[in-house]
């Protein structure tokens, strides 16, 4: 009877338990030539100082994963690809109340994607703090990953962000990645 007791229990903490996914976010990816970038932001300037990662944030009213996490994207992004988003997973990684789809979008160069200017038609916050933006060549970053936690591009260390780490690592155990 105790068991049947504390089984009951256990079934109500967990009916109870919030499963929502409550954020979304997406992990963005391009070709150059035979290559795949995957596109990460500095989110140093956040006060928990998080490292480089994918984009995301908590959905807004009403919001649908996909819808939340492009828009997240593009104000992460300052609008750089607002309209040129070629292809969204129909599936998501989902890491607890977080769900990341991944998009292909065209490969911009570096020095034209960190200028600070919105895209026109672009609207909602456009955070500063994601001011910085950098391509990894994918093969090297999931090489990297499969070994730690830590990633170097040539010579210089990229300091990941711990939960985009699992989300990347879902994504590619997923075949979400090309």
């Amino acid at each position: 009877m105790k068991h049947l007791i504390l089984l009951g229990l256990i079934l109500v903490l967990v009916g109870c338990s919030d499963n929502k996914i409550s954020a979304a976010g997406v992990i963005a990816y391009a070709q150059k030539g035979d290559s795949f970038y995957i596109l990460l932001a500095d989110h140093s300037g956040l006060s928990s100082h998080r490292g480089f990662g994918a984009f995301g944030g908590g959905l807004e009213e009403g919001e649908t994963l996909e819808q939340g996490a492009l828009r997240e994207f593009h104000e992460e992004t300052a609008c750089h690809f607002l309209g040129q988003v070629q292809s969204v997973s129909k599936d998501y990684v989902r890491n607890k109340n977080y769900a990341s789809f991944v998009v292909r979008v065209p490969f911009i160069e570096g020095e034209h994607l960190n200028v600070q200017s919105a895209a026109a038609g672009c609207t909602g916050a456009v955070y500063s703090e994601r001011a910085n933006w950098v391509w990894v060549e994918q093969h090297s970053l999931l090489e990297q990953l499969a070994a730690g936690d830590q990633f170097k591009d040539g010579a210089v260390d990229i300091s990941l962000w711990d939960k985009s780490t699992v989300i990347i690592k879902l994504a590619q155990q997923q075949g979400l990645l090309p």
